[in-house]
């Protein structure tokens, strides 16, 4: 017996089992265009740090999803590749808390964290102030993730792998990047 609102309906276990796996992808915001998820969030999109200190929603559609393999961001995050949602400025925005900036000296990379545990939430870079690079593991549902490029291959460590399409040894050039943007949003129309 299943019971949806107030009626009753006599159900297999099957279909019992399809009905509570569709209310679960309901739920977590699954759509049914595999493809879009893979890149695209449903948006508007929150996200906290660890603690919940800092909250930020995402409002605009990512431009590029990048794993980044330079020994800035293994140090950073304690892992083999960082991964980042690089967003349009207008389309991010802090709802709670207030990060802290903690950057390399002279770097023109400026990164913000929780105060409190620190979390890498979000860079600016100096000379692109149409864009930030946010953590989108970070976001509320992060099943969307995927790096379309991977970049700084050349400190790669050797058993670490993505599922990125594009590798560049250093960074793309910045007609490079602007081709592999446009394939990127195209891809998922």
């Amino acid at each position: 017996m299943y019971r949806s609102s107030q009626k009753e309906y006599n159900c297999s276990n099957s279909v019992k089992m399809t009905i509570a796996l569709l209310r679960v992808l309901i739920r977590t915001g699954f759509s049914p265009n595999w493809r879009l998820r893979m890149h695209h969030p449903n948006l508007p999109l929150g996200g906290t740090c660890c603690c919940a200190t800092i909250r930020f929603k995402l409002l605009a559609t990512p431009i590029m999803v990048v794993a980044c393999h330079c020994r800035d961001c293994q140090t950073l995050t304690s892992n083999a590749f960082s991964i980042t949602a690089m967003v349009p400025t207008h389309g991010f925005k802090i709802i709670e808390g207030e990060p802290v900036e903690r950057s390399l000296p002279k770097s023109q990379r400026h990164h913000f964290f929780c105060p409190s545990g620190m979390t890498w939430v979000f860079t600016k870079i100096e000379g692109i102030e149409t864009r930030i690079n946010v953590r989108p593991t970070l976001c509320d549902g992060s099943s969307w993730v995927k790096p379309f490029i991977e970049t700084m291959t050349r400190d790669k460590l050797p058993w670490a792998t993505t599922s990125a399409v594009h590798s560049f040894d250093e960074f793309s050039t910045p007609d490079e990047f602007q081709s592999l943007q446009a394939q990127f949003l195209s891809e998922e129309q």
